[in-house]
Order: C-alpha cells, then sequence, then structure tokens
C-alpha cells in the first residue's frame, strides 16, 4: 500500500495555467523532521510548516511568480510556483534568508511552459 498523498492547490489559476508569463516551474521541498508512520506531519509540525509556506509564499509572489500547490507526502511537503525567469539566483536568494532551522529547504527549478506538472496533479485544469 502506498503513503498518504495530500494535494492542496490554488484556486482560480485558469488565466495563469499555461501562461507564457510563467514558463518556469519552481518546486520548493521541505522534509519532514518527525513524519507519522503514514509520511505526514504532526500537528506542532504542521504549523511550522504552514509558516515556511507563507514566507515562501509571500516572498515569491512578490517577486512576481505564482503559487499553484502544496503536495505533503512520504516525509515531505513540496511548494510548487511558477516564475517569469529562470534566475536560480533569486531563488537561492530567497532561499537563504528565510530562518527555517531545523528545516531544511531543497528547491528546484526547470522549464515548463505548459504547466505539465500542475496538470498532471490537477488533470481538470
Amino acid at each position: 500500500m502506498g503513503m498518504p498523498i495530500v494535494i492542496r492547490f490554488r484556486d482560480g489559476l485558469k488565466e495563469a495555467v499555461g501562461h507564457p508569463r510563467y514558463p518556469f516551474q519552481i518546486g520548493i521541498a521541505i522534509p519532514l523532521l518527525h513524519p507519522t508512520v503514514d509520511g505526514l506531519p504532526e500537528d506542532s509540525e504542521a504549523k511550522e510548516l504552514d509558516t515556511i509556506e507563507s514566507s515562501l509564499k509571500n516572498v515569491i509572489v512578490a517577486g512576481g511568480g505564482v503559487f499553484v500547490m502544496a503536495i505533503t507526502t512520504n516525509g515531505m511537503r513540496e511548494l510548487v510556483f511558477y516564475f517569469p525567469n529562470m534566475d536560480a539566483t533569486i531563488i537561492q536568494d530567497t532561499v537563504d534568508s528565510l530562518s527555517v532551522a531545523p528545516h531544511k529547504l531543497q528547491f528546484m527549478i526547470q522549464e515548463d511552459s505548459r504547466w505539465d506538472t500542475y496538470k498532471t496533479l490537477i488533470p481538470s485544469s
């Protein structure tokens, strides 16, 4: 049996999905410190993750990105954004500027102008 997956996605993205203004997908992963046997966060850690998520959303959206979803599964929460450029320095500086200890943030950025990552998980888009 597989691990449960919780996907929260931002509503009201119809105008943004696949828009040429946002050709790059950013994934910021936050490994859980003490996942449950199901790979999900305990309540206390979930609150910490929500705070980290809120901080990342504020900074990345202010920088021109759009938040699309949060995926929690298998000992990890991943935040997915789409962004207008591939300047990884901006994202790295953002990640480094946040005080999230003892959590460690990991990020990746890739071209995804058709929003395939989003469409795979939200097929009705």
